[in-house]
């Protein structure tokens, strides 16, 4: 369950898991959550989707990325412009 924010989305579509819904408004969230536990098939795959994406998307993939635009920016930007 997430908020229906465009990157959140494009996660959530781009992997096939998870239910994308106005968190604000109680009302959708029941609605949101009626309709992926209603259809236990579907519950499945959303549940599989989860977990492959867990395989790719995850600190441990995801840290190093952040740690080298960290070690990036901390170079002297005549260094930077050369990379």
């Amino acid at each position: 369950m997430a908020n229906d924010l465009p990157f959140l989305r494009d996660v959530a579509e781009e992997h096939g898991f998870g239910v994308v819904t106005d968190l604000d408004k109680p009302e959708a969230v029941a609605a949101a959550i009626t309709t992926a536990l209603a259809d236990s098939g579907h519950y499945a795959e959303l549940k599989c989707a989860a977990v492959e994406a867990g395989l790719r998307i995850n600190w441990e993939l995801e840290g190093k990325k952040l740690l080298d635009i960290y070690a990036r920016l901390m170079k002297p930007a005549k260094q930077r412009c050369a990379a």
